[in-house]
């Protein structure tokens, strides 16, 4: 079992929605393989996937990756520890699951790099990332890399 779980979450349908799931992909193409970090692309069933790793497998190390509403400028990246993530910080997910519960009940050390988007992903459907949010990805791969210890 590989010592950190990063999970990136969102809808690629939704625009900048699918914010972690374009960082998993990036992330996926410079580190793998790896034995100690495994990349997860789970798209809007993190929550799911969350459970079921939780129940099963229990790594150390878990980092989410999703959009959020945070009240800061668009494309900015800010990481929550499991206290951090209140109701004002950013509630639920755009993804209907509680983040802040999932990995406040998580066994091991539990983190999550969000990026500020302008919607709560319910428009219309659109495969189109805004140029902000696109400059994150780059940023937040940097960010999983020095959290954890990894060079790309």
């Amino acid at each position: 079992m590989a010592a950190t779980v990063i999970v990136g979450c969102g809808n690629l349908l939704r625009g900048d929605d699918g914010f972690g799931c374009l960082v998993a992909q990036r992330l996926a193409s410079m580190l793998s393989p790896r034995r100690d970090i495994e990349i997860v692309d789970a798209g809007s069933a993190a929550g799911q996937y969350i459970n079921l790793l939780s129940s099963k497998d229990d790594p150390p190390s878990l980092i989410v990756i999703d959009a959020g509403m945070f009240g800061a400028r668009r494309g900015e990246l800010r990481l929550f520890t499991p206290d951090e993530l209140g109701a004002d910080a950013c509630g639920h997910s755009l993804h209907g699951w509680p983040l802040q519960t999932e990995i406040a009940r998580y066994p091991g050390a539990a983190k999550a790099l969000l990026c500020q988007v302008d919607d709560d992903g319910t428009k219309d459907m659109s495969l189109d990332v805004s140029s902000d949010v696109r400059d994150a990805v780059a940023q937040a791969c940097t960010m999983v890399c020095q959290l954890t210890e990894v060079r790309a």
